[in-house]
């Protein structure tokens, strides 16, 4: 009696889940849900959106104003950086000279993140200065701001758990910046 009151139970809250998830996406699809993966994609292969640097949150997260009003907090695609602590200081410090307020820089679309519709929060791979259409090594170590902030060893790289054309490069150059003992690895 009791393994068919619980059988019983278990399926009505099965039934109210699907049924909730349901309505919360009928009812936030045009204000919150994700963008189509067509949308996504096509974003993606577009030319990188312009923004100009309006604050800091940390080494890896930049506060910018986008093309179209917009001001968001743009997370590295590419790197993170420290959370607190000695290190955290010296990766934002780092930040805010390579990526002074009023810096105008150039954001692309990383191609597996996933995100939300009118997000106040982007993850972008972001272009210190506007990149070439098939940009080489030395473009991406020098001018990949994910990249440059790894190779100079001030962040890590994220591993590339998707698949990336820069992740490979970025972990190259985190591994370059760790056996040398460049930035934060020289801390250590």
């Amino acid at each position: 009696m009791k393994c068919k009151i619980l059988r019983n139970s278990i399926i009505i809250l099965v039934i109210l889940l699907v049924f909730s998830l349901i309505v919360e996406v009928y009812i936030t699809k045009d204000n919150i849900g994700f963008m189509p993966e067509e949308e996504t994609t096509q974003a993606s292969r577009r030319n990188v959106e312009k923004a100009v640097v309006v604050g800091h949150v940390s080494g890896s997260v930049i506060k910018v104003k986008i093309e179209n009003g917009l001001e968001c907090n743009v997370q590295l695609a590419g790197a993170f950086t420290p959370f607190s602590g000695e290190d955290f200081d010296a990766s934002y410090e780092y930040s805010l000279e390579k990526l002074p307020v009023g810096k105008t820089i150039f954001l692309e679309r990383a191609l597996s993140f996933s995100e939300f519709k009118r997000s106040e929060y982007k993850v972008r791979y972001i272009w210190m200065n506007e990149p070439s259409k098939d940009p080489e090594i030395n473009e991406i170590k020098n001018n990949l701001y994910d990249a440059k902030i790894v190779n100079d060893g001030f962040g890590y790289s994220i591993p590339a758990w998707y698949d990336s054309y820069y992740n490979n490069y970025i972990e190259e150059l985190g591994r370059y910046a760790s056996k040398n003992r460049l930035g934060l690895w020289e801390l250590k």
